[in-house]
């Protein structure tokens, strides 16, 4: 990792600085240069131990905590603990807002009429969210290493039985890795608010955006919006 590379690149600089043949101006600096980046970098890796985020995210994949537990070993290991508390905090304030939240009711049911049917599948959608309940996340972590290469789908798979751990994995994942998207987007936006486009509203603004990223996505081509508009046009000749 980075924070072990420079620690050693400054325990290597320090070393020759000590040793009267080989100390220049040269190692001078570099050992100062070293030890001033390795001090910075730690500052920043120390906050992980304070994210809950990232150790979500990472506890969200199905090896859980094998990862973090090889690398956060020596000064690094008290953060282990401390993540451990925090996400099962994380994961309790879901499992209580899947709890509290009221369940949509059925739009298909006749109105004003008893539906047996409805009233059946509500009881199973209750026994069902009983049984996910009992699935806590000390029992997520107890289950065996699962393979995969996708895991957006597979939470979409455990979402029956665990909604409240896929509800935190969903989140987790909707993180950006980085915030270079995040900047490009300010600065898309600032080309489009020019003085003559003061009044814009949110939605509009929302929607140029989105069809500017999607336009560079495809590469600045919207040949599939010529293709969505004539087949729209040849739908509407055939149903005339």
């Amino acid at each position: 990792m980075l924070l072990e590379h420079m620690e050693q690149q400054r325990d290597k600089y320090a070393s020759l600085d000590s040793q009267m043949e080989y100390a220049t101006l040269t190692t001078k600096h570099l050992a100062t240069a070293t030890n001033n980046c390795w001090a910075k970098l730690k500052e920043y890796y120390a906050l992980f131990g304070d994210s809950t985020d990232f150790s979500g995210s990472i506890v969200i994949h199905p090896s859980k905590w094998e990862y973090l537990e090889d690398q956060w070993i020596g000064s690094q290991a008290p953060w282990l603990a401390l993540s451990k508390n925090a996400v099962q905090s994380l994961f309790a304030s879901y499992k209580e807002e899947a709890v509290d939240s009221p369940k949509p009711r059925n739009p298909y049911g006749p109105i004003g009429q008893t539906n047996l049917l409805s009233e059946y599948m509500k009881l199973s959608a209750k026994a069902l969210t009983s049984k996910a309940a009992k699935m806590s996340y000390e029992q997520y972590l107890e289950r065996p290493h699962d393979d995969l290469k996708d895991l957006l789908n597979y939470w979409h798979v455990q979402e029956k039985l665990r909604p409240d751990l896929a509800q935190l994995a969903y989140d987790m994942l909707s993180i950006p890795a980085m915030s270079t998207e995040c900047e490009r987007l300010f600065s898309s936006a600032k080309l489009l608010l020019t003085d003559q486009r003061q009044r814009l509203k949110d939605d509009i603004i929302e929607a140029n955006e989105c069809l500017r990223a999607w336009q560079r996505q495809l590469g600045g081509s919207w040949a599939w919006v010529e293709e969505e508009e004539n087949q729209a046009e040849e739908d509407l000749m055939d149903m005339s």
